[in-house]
């Protein structure tokens, strides 16, 4: 799969139910509502593999992409994030990129080396916390990932 297949704001509910029998409801902040799907985009050590929640509002517009997951190797994803304008942050982990706006957040991509390292699994070299919001909308990053950002900043 490539990353704008799923990485994108016109999806709708019914098309994210016919394309993936396993999407379930989660809860949202924001007056948002998630939708939650399995992600395996390949099996390449470039793809990425995990959790992807859409967040809609009542209109039924995506303003909030989620994703939480693995990939052996973050290159592909960096490069579709930097596209996006997303830029290189300061960071003690493996890589920090943020996309900001009129001094607020509008996306983040965290890539950390995970606690334990298995080299039998090529797939889950990196951990990836990614959060993209829709440019269109006036919503900001959820108060979990504005946490993480924070306290990122602290460390520095």
């Amino acid at each position: 799969l490539n990353l704008n297949e799923f990485l994108r704001f016109d999806v709708t509910p019914e098309w994210l139910k016919n394309r993936w029998p396993a999407a379930s409801a989660v809860p949202g902040e924001d007056s948002l509502a998630g939708i939650r799907v399995p992600l395996v985009s390949g099996p390449r050590a470039q793809d990425i593999h995990g959790s992807l929640t859409y967040f809609f509002d009542s209109q039924q517009q995506v303003q909030r992409i989620g994703f939480r997951g693995w990939t052996g190797d973050p290159s592909e994803l960096v490069n579709f994030v930097q596209q996006q304008g997303f830029s290189r942050q300061k960071s003690t982990g493996a890589g920090l990129f943020t996309k900001s706006s009129w001094g607020s957040y509008k996306g983040a991509l965290r890539v950390d080396h995970p606690p334990l390292s298995k080299p039998e699994l090529p797939t889950e070299q990196f951990m990836v916390l990614l959060e993209l919001i829709n440019p269109a909308g006036n919503f900001a990053l959820s108060r979990r990932t504005q946490d993480i950002l924070e306290a990122m900043e602290e460390q520095k």
